[in-house]
């Protein structure tokens, strides 16, 4: 069929044209292997920092300085041991030597050099955690990670404020990436150790594997438990994150306080779900 049009004919131009463009539209697609990538890494970087965190409370309380509470294995075949700086600092080394299995199946390898000051749940307290050759499944990392208490008087949860320095991760010699990294860590103590929730806000940046700058914002806060930390791992449980690069844009979905290793990927609208 032969559609002629009149010159003039303005409206049934702009018509077709309207029509004909409509068939061109793109539709974005669901996040690809580039995201997929991006959200591994990001898993190895965020969950070593928050094993860091979590270590560092058991070797203090391994020593006599905390309250003792039945917590999980997580030192599950590390050397303790321990020494005072001064009068206020004492440092608590563990060391995993040439690497065993934790819970969840996760090898650590190397040392963990915790110092801290005071009472480790007294406002304005220190903890500084320093990885000395530390390594969390085969990925070296390095870095100093200090926490200072900031609890209110009378507050129900304990509050820390947590800045990771000198991020670096190694996938090998020439493949690694940097983080530094700034957060709030809200701990909610509950009577049975394996039933507490720590939630985090905060944000990291840095270079990616290819040296690509990045930048990681979590826009709504990420809880995870102990519980689902000894069956899958150091990965939330609830809570969004947006990674931007100098190519992507994208969310981390962590669910809805499902105990699973699922996340949902999320670019322009379009998400897919992946294993992590």
């Amino acid at each position: 069929m032969i559609v002629k049009i009149k010159y003039g004919s303005t409206a049934l131009l702009s018509a077709l044209v309207l029509l004909l463009g409509s068939c061109n539209v793109d539709e974005p697609d669901p996040p690809g292997q580039d995201e997929v990538g991006w959200a591994r890494t990001e898993l190895v970087m965020s969950s070593a920092t928050d094993l860091m965190e979590e270590l560092a409370f058991k070797g203090i309380a391994a020593v006599g300085r905390t309250s003792d509470r039945e917590e999980g294995d997580f030192l599950t075949c590390a050397v303790i041991s321990s020494d005072s700086i001064d009068q206020v600092r004492q440092r608590v080394t563990l060391d995993f030597s040439g690497g065993c299995l934790g819970p969840y199946g996760v090898e650590r390898k190397g040392k963990l050099v915790v110092v801290f000051d005071r009472d480790v749940w007294e406002f304005g307290s220190e903890i500084s955690v320093m990885a000395d050759s530390f390594y969390i499944h085969g990925v070296r990392v390095e870095g100093v990670l200090k926490l200072t208490n900031n609890t209110p008087p009378e507050s129900g949860e304990i509050i820390h404020e947590v800045i990771f320095a000198g991020g670096k991760f190694f996938w090998s010699e020439k493949i690694f990436a940097t983080r530094e990294e700034k957060r709030t860590r809200i701990w909610e103590r509950k009577t049975d150790a394996l039933e507490d929730l720590i939630r985090n806000t905060g944000s990291a940046s840095g270079e990616g594997k290819l040296k690509e700058t990045y930048q990681v914002t979590i826009e709504e806060a990420l809880f995870r438990d102990r519980t689902c930390m000894l069956k899958q791992g150091v990965i939330p449980v609830f809570g969004t994150e947006r990674i931007i690069t100098e190519k992507l844009d994208f969310t981390i979905g962590y669910g809805n306080n499902a105990c699973n290793r699922t996340v949902t990927l999320t670019r322009q609208g379009k998400s897919r779900e992946i294993g992590l």
